[in-house]
């Protein structure tokens, strides 16, 4: 993959980390404290675990242009 598309694919990832990251926020809020439902926390816990992935996926992106970049 050239430098741009390294670039683009991890600008893709930052958008959608900032979408889960609103998703996990909006799901927290729907959450009543005092009785948690288990299919909404198995769904925050997917959204959390999916951001997670992205994450990885990004560290790995930023890395390999960042190594891309000083050859």
């Amino acid at each position: 993959m050239n430098v741009h598309a390294m670039n683009a694919h991890c600008k893709k990832l930052e958008e959608d980390i900032g979408r889960l990251e609103g998703e996990i926020e909006e799901q927290k809020l729907r959450i009543p404290p005092h009785s948690m439902k288990p299919a909404m926390l198995m769904e925050l816990e997917e959204l959390e675990a999916r951001r997670d992935q992205l994450r990885a996926e990004l560290s790995r992106c930023l890395a390999s242009s960042f190594s891309d970049e000083e050859s």
